[in-house]
């Protein structure tokens, strides 16, 4: 089914132009966290000899960073900056779950934190073979790119797990202002390859608003990365791997 997705061609127009681009999303669909953020975080927190419930952490984080994405979008795009608007959400994280703690040492542990999750340690690949799999659509002609709603941080990150230098654009709501799924990250694609429709682009990533409805919502196929079958979504619009993408 995929294979009939995506080989298409614009011999007429009846059928759709070629897949140009295939912009893929980076978090759990190119790398994905090792532990779950609460466990991290509470280990931090104890070596500055600070006890945190890691059962309360996830409903603080997530009140705090709905917050600070409300008062500074983008994290802190044209603001506060990625690293003030991380430390912001994680501090105020600890603090809730441990109130009595001093600010100046959780704002500390949050720095750490900040710095953890800008290396490798904390990351893996979703698939061992990503590499070769983006090379081996390289090879067929197609353009890679990301789209990530992500900081800066990310750019750093694919060049340590050796994927950067195989896109020719990295689009990230942290550098630019805007997110997925508004239309302008990926009217940014379609300019910046002068394409001659958003269907000339395959976008590929696990969040079904952000990246699924987003992309075809303006215009571009999509696939949804569901590893787990735990959307909702016809399986002709799913993928479970990279690998299983027969383009051309």
């Amino acid at each position: 089914m995929l294979s009939n997705l995506l080989r298409t061609t614009s011999r007429n127009l009846s059928t759709p132009p070629v897949v140009k681009v295939l912009s893929l999303d980076a978090r759990d669909t190119l790398i994905t966290m090792k532990e779950s953020p609460p466990i991290v975080y509470s280990r931090f927190a104890r070596q500055y000899d600070l006890e945190v419930d890691s059962d309360q952490i996830m409903g603080s984080f997530l009140k705090n960073y709905k917050r600070m994405s409300i008062a500074s979008p983008c994290f802190g795009f044209n603001g506060i900056g990625n690293k003030s608007w991380w430390i912001e959400v994680v501090s105020s994280t600890l603090l809730d779950c441990a109130p009595d703690s001093e600010k100046g040492r959780v704002e500390v542990i949050a720095g750490a934190l900040y710095n953890h999750y800008a290396t490798p340690e904390p990351w893996k690949l979703v698939e061992s073979d990503t590499r070769q799999t983006l090379q081996k659509l390289r090879l067929k002609g197609i353009i890679l790119v990301v789209i990530s709603n992500f900081d800066s941080r990310l750019k750093s990150l694919l060049s340590q797990f050796n994927l950067l230098d195989l896109f020719s654009m990295t689009v990230l709501s942290g550098e630019i202002g805007y997110e997925k799924p508004d239309e302008k990250i990926f009217q940014l694609v379609v300019n910046h390859f002068d394409l001659i429709s958003p269907s000339e682009i395959l976008h590929i990533g696990d969040n079904l608003k952000n990246d699924f409805h987003g992309a075809k919502n303006f215009g571009c196929r999509a696939l949804l990365f569901d590893s787990s079958s735990s959307h909702n979504v016809e399986p002709f619009y799913c993928i479970s791997r990279l690998s299983d993408l027969k383009l051309y």
